[in-house]
């Protein structure tokens, strides 16, 4: 299953992100606090992104 981020970028489940601009996937890179990010422009982490994509958002207060 894929969806969209926004209209440039689509992610699937297995956290590949693809730039549908340039047709290329993005490189995750692991943070010092052991996190992996895809890119700032999208909001940090690759945990949370697929949290907003897969599980409907991440409620207000809650942890991810």
């Amino acid at each position: 299953m894929k969806v969209w981020i926004n209209e440039k970028y689509l992610v699937c489940r297995e956290g590949k992100i693809q730039n549908m601009e340039k047709g290329n996937f993005l490189k995750p890179t692991k943070c010092v606090n052991g996190y992996v990010v895809v890119s700032t422009k999208l909001g940090g982490g690759l945990h949370r992104i697929l949290g907003e994509c897969f599980l409907g958002g991440i409620p207000e207060g809650m942890v991810i």
